[in-house]
């Protein structure tokens, strides 16, 4: 999150060229130590120029790696760069203009979006568990759920979505608690 908040203060004070340097050089140094995911927010949410290189980068990461809350800005990224109008229309509504302001304005650009115009509600995130239940699980809990039954351990969940290990056992129970299951063991069977 440095380089993304270093180059947001560039920004801000009128070096944007150099706010898109040090995402890029974060990004490529991220990348060549097998930081994938790290690499993927800078190429994702950084600010630049949407070009092949950044396109190919993206799509590169996003394939060798998973993580599902940038996985819409990640299709924004490689749509703006294709001229994949309805890619970009199909994936803007599940992201956020707060989170990757520039991204956002690229996008609506390419969808004829004026601008003042109020931006659509941000669509519900799609429930990555099936079944019924009486509460929904926050995008966390559906989250950690997931990669529960895939069969990480709450270590290398909090790893991977960048949290600490209570804060995926607190999203554990509380998703296993919506769900009306006992324990993990139940979780990977549960709608399976």
């Amino acid at each position: 999150m440095r380089p993304l908040a270093r180059a947001a203060l560039a920004a801000a004070s009128g070096e944007a060229l150099a706010g898109a340097r040090i995402v890029r050089r974060a990004a490529r140094a991220y990348a060549a130590e097998g930081l994938l995911q790290p690499a993927l927010l800078c190429w994702t949410l950084g600010t630049g120029d949407l070009d092949a290189h950044r396109g190919n980068a993206v799509r590169d990461l996003a394939a060798r790696t998973r993580v599902p809350l940038l996985e819409p800005y990640a299709q924004v990224v490689v749509g703006l760069v294709e001229g994949d109008r309805e890619s970009v229309a199909a994936a803007v509504s599940r992201t956020s203009a707060a989170t990757a302001p520039a991204l956002a304005r690229a996008a609506e650009q390419v969808l004829g979006v004026q601008e003042g115009t109020p931006r659509p509600a941000r669509a519900p995130v799609p429930r990555l568990l099936a079944g019924v239940r009486a509460e929904p699980l926050s995008v966390r809990e559906q989250e950690v759920a997931v990669l529960a039954r895939e069969g990480l351990s709450n270590r290398q969940i909090a790893d991977q979505l960048y949290l600490s290990v209570r804060t995926v056992e607190n999203h554990m129970s509380r998703a296993l608690r919506k769900l009306g299951l006992v324990s993990r063991g139940e979780l990977v069977q549960w709608g399976g």
